[in-house]
């Protein structure tokens, strides 16, 4: 299953639903059928610069090719494995590997994200039980 920022409704961030393919530098929600090991990207070329990301409304859903140390006690949220949006550690429990994206919300709203996945469910935000460097 593959979702897109689509819209920001008050403080949900909402994901839609993609059938036609992904876009070159959009981040998006990747949900395999299986675990994925060790991916290869064949004939792919990688630009490591920051990606510019997706802002709607304020938020900000921003990805990452590279290791990337998440800024503690600010905006940044990222979706975590139980499908809740989390806060991250302070360092070095902070850091997430590439191949990963995280969001950005506006000070008021950090406290009160919430995001729609594609089959309606909506999840805010749980503290993390551990790090958030994702094996």
């Amino acid at each position: 299953e593959v979702a897109e920022f689509a819209s920001v409704d008050g403080n949900t961030m909402v994901f839609s639903a993609v059938s036609n393919g992904v876009k070159a530098g959009v981040p998006c929600i990747i949900k395999p059928a299986k675990k994925v090991v060790n991916p290869c990207f064949a004939g792919v070329t990688i630009n490591t610069a920051a990606p510019q990301g997706v802002s709607i409304d304020g938020c900000t859903y921003r990805g990452t090719y590279v290791k990337y140390a998440m800024t503690y006690g600010g905006t940044e949220l990222m979706l975590n494995t139980r499908n809740s949006l989390s806060r991250p550690k302070p360092a070095p429990d902070n850091v997430m590997r590439g191949l990963r994206a995280y969001f950005v919300v506006p000070e008021a709203s950090v406290q009160s994200a919430r995001l729609m996945l594609p089959d309606n469910t909506v999840t805010g935000i749980a503290d993390m039980a551990t790090g958030i460097s994702l094996p």
